[in-house]
């Protein structure tokens, strides 16, 4: 999880201060289409509940492995 919560940093980060991130990275063409060709701020907003959702699970896993 802390690698995920890591890994999840650096796309969250392009989210925040790409413009364009279609055009960014072409690659992405496909899934922004999938999804409805989603608005910037709609990426932005689902990429930060992305994230507080993994460092939340991860929190709950770490806090119940703790007290067994």
């Amino acid at each position: 999880m802390t690698l995920l919560g890591a890994g999840l940093m650096i796309p969250v980060i392009a989210l925040l201060t790409q413009r364009d991130v279609a055009h960014t990275y072409p690659a992405l063409h496909p899934a922004l289409h999938a999804l409805g060709t989603p608005s910037e701020q709609t990426l932005v907003i689902g990429g930060m509940v992305v994230l507080v959702g993994v460092y939340l699970i991860k929190g709950l896993l770490t806090q119940k492995i703790a007290h067994d």
